[in-house]
């Protein structure tokens, strides 16, 4: 039975039981290599006073210990172009090279509305503008301004959820208009940027929901998939996000919601792309996440951060952006405070910085473990394991190193488990917070399989 060990991580993960070589008449597994697909979907202050330069520092330093390679955020609009063709890019400025400096690029968030560019308001930046051209505009100049810098471009957010991000109402023919007009303005300024379809909102309380709205979408523009290289997608669980990543069970008041689980609705997004002739288009999850309040107590919200990336890359998504790094405050609805990886630190200068939650030990432990290593097989399914229970593989590209991520989300099982390819055998085990296992012997081991992620590693033997 695996037993809790107080070993440091990368000594474990330093450690074999054979060989290295390279199992090469196995086909390398696909996809991308998950420490490489890691992103956050979290802002960085843009100011110059210490508080600003303390908390961006801390926020940076976070992303970077835990191996993110992208930040997703909001390039404003209004904040950008505040009259018409004056541009500022100082603070935006900032923040790139703040984050390249560390390692870590962007997704740029292109959004929202601009009180100048629309005859519906003089103060919300969340209406459309009257002329897509003028959003255009915008877009073209900040992807030329920031290209070799940025090359990955988002156009707009939850733009189905029309009552808080697109004002008045959502309009999926405005929106179609907005993406053609601009991805041409972008790819003009830098032909070798990636634009995305704005992440649509997936809960079931979305209206529309995510499906009917891009299905509309290209019913106004049937050519659509030539304007986006990527779709984007926000799959929340519920909002507020309270059951688990694999749930097919909505809660009260939402029992007579349609509730997909996760990887349901990235299969559904996946199968809409198809029947449009883009089923070659990569997905990203711009946003993801689930708040730490009463129905998701801190180690749950690891357990669900874990499994969100696990189910996600096991489903071909490229990108994974959990929302969000660090508490907030001031939002109308408190639990939407709570997103973060770490608690709010209201004094960002003392040098006492708060103890991260369990979530982002969550997400250091997988970035660290499957470091190099892509998806490769569901042997749960593969072997007709319980539905509740989750063995997926990962392996380098070589298949020198192995590992097996296991959980279950119903009840604990116990599960006998030996490497899962001859030739390899067990050289270690770490739990979803990093903390080393102990294994019953290299060729097999007994574990119970509960909410928490087991990683079991895998190296290739000496003989094999």
């Amino acid at each position: 039975m695996i037993r809790c060990l107080v070993i440091l991580l990368p000594v474990l993960l330093g450690a074999g039981c054979g060989s290295t070589g390279a199992h090469s008449a196995l086909p390398a597994p696909a996809g991308v290599e998950v420490d490489r697909a890691l992103c956050l979907a979290s802002s960085l202050p843009g100011g110059t006073d210490q508080s600003s330069l303390a908390r961006r520092s801390h926020r940076l330093e976070l992303a970077r210990n835990a191996r993110v390679g992208l930040l997703r955020w909001e390039f404003l609009w209004s904040a950008i172009e505040p009259e018409r063709g004056d541009y500022n890019f100082e603070a935006y400025d900032r923040l790139v090279d703040a984050a390249a400096a560390v390692g870590i690029g962007w997704i740029g968030l292109l959004a929202y509305g601009n009180p100048w560019a629309s005859s519906a308001t003089d103060s919300d930046d969340n209406y459309p503008p009257d002329d897509p051209a003028d959003f255009a505009a915008y877009a073209g100049a900040t992807a030329a301004h920031f290209k070799d810098r940025i090359t990955r471009w988002e156009i707009w957010n939850e733009q189905n959820a029309g009552y808080r991000f697109w004002r008045p109402q959502a309009d999926p023919a405005g929106y179609a208009d907005l993406l053609v007009a601009a991805t041409g303005a972008i790819r003009k300024a830098d032909p070798d940027a990636r634009v995305a379809f704005g992440g649509a909102f997936f809960a079931p309380q979305g209206i529309p929901g995510a499906l009917e709205f891009i299905e509309d979408c290209y019913a106004h523009r049937p050519d659509l998939g030539d304007y986006f290289d990527v779709m984007a997608a926000h799959p929340y669980m519920l909002y507020p996000p309270a059951v688990a990543p694999e749930s097919k069970q909505a809660l009260p008041p939402f029992e007579n919601l349609d509730q997909a689980s996760l990887s349901e609705m990235i299969a559904d997004l996946r199968a809409l792309l198809e029947a449009h002739g883009d089923g070659d288009t990569p997905i990203w999850i711009t946003e993801v996440g689930w708040p730490e309040f009463e129905s998701v107590p801190a180690g749950l919200q690891a357990d669900y951060l874990a499994r969100a990336y696990l189910l996600s890359f096991a489903a071909g998504v490229e990108y994974v952006c959990w929302y969000t790094l660090e508490d907030s405050i001031g939002h109308a609805a408190v639990w939407e405070d709570t997103f973060g990886l770490a608690p709010y630190d209201p004094d960002p200068t003392d040098g006492q910085d708060p103890e991260p939650k369990p979530a982002y030990r969550a997400l250091e432990t997988l970035s660290t473990v499957l470091a190099g290593m892509r998806f490769d097989a569901d042997l749960g399914a593969e072997r007709g394991l319980s539905p509740e229970l989750h063995l997926l593989r990962f392996a380098t590209p070589d298949r020198s190193r192995q590992v097996l991520a296991v959980w279950s989300h119903g009840r604990t099982q116990t599960l006998e488990l030996k490497p899962s390819l001859p030739g390899y055998l067990f050289s270690g085990a770490v739990s979803m917070t990093g903390e080393a296992l102990e294994l019953d012997a290299e060729d097999g081991t007994s574990i119970d399989a509960g909410g928490d992620v087991i990683y079991l590693i895998e190296v290739a033997s000496k003989t094999g």
